[in-house]
């Protein structure tokens, strides 16, 4: 679900269900994934993009051992962990699985090289 957005790309969107505008280049998604499953993000815009994807926590401290993991071009990450995706030129996609063994809940940025 997109809950940011640059008003350059809002188009017609308005209303309850559109993303809240920002006069800057970034865009922010929230998924929550199901263990298993996988969520493909379309890179905004074309061109160099830097990409920050953020795994939240579930309870005040990461857990010792299993809980929510996501995948992304071979990195686990797990619940607080965050890393930025080097080297993404739109047009693109990215791909995200939940590989752990609880829903995974993360936020994706995906941001202009000035934001």
């Amino acid at each position: 679900m997109r809950i940011m957005e640059s008003t350059e790309r809002m188009g017609e969107k308005k209303g309850e269900e559109a993303p809240i505008a920002l006069q800057a280049d970034l865009s922010m998604d929230a998924s929550i994934l199901s263990p298993g499953k996988s969520v493909t993000h379309d890179i905004v815009t074309d061109g160099p993009r830097k990409v920050y994807l953020h795994v939240v926590m579930s309870k005040r401290a990461q857990p010792k051992e299993g809980g929510a993991k996501i995948k992304i071009r071979g990195a686990v990450l797990g619940e607080g962990d965050g890393v930025f995706v080097e080297g993404v030129n739109g047009p693109a996609k990215i791909e995200v699985e939940s590989v752990g063994d609880t829903p995974a809940e993360f936020l994706l940025f995906d941001m202009g090289l000035d934001a």
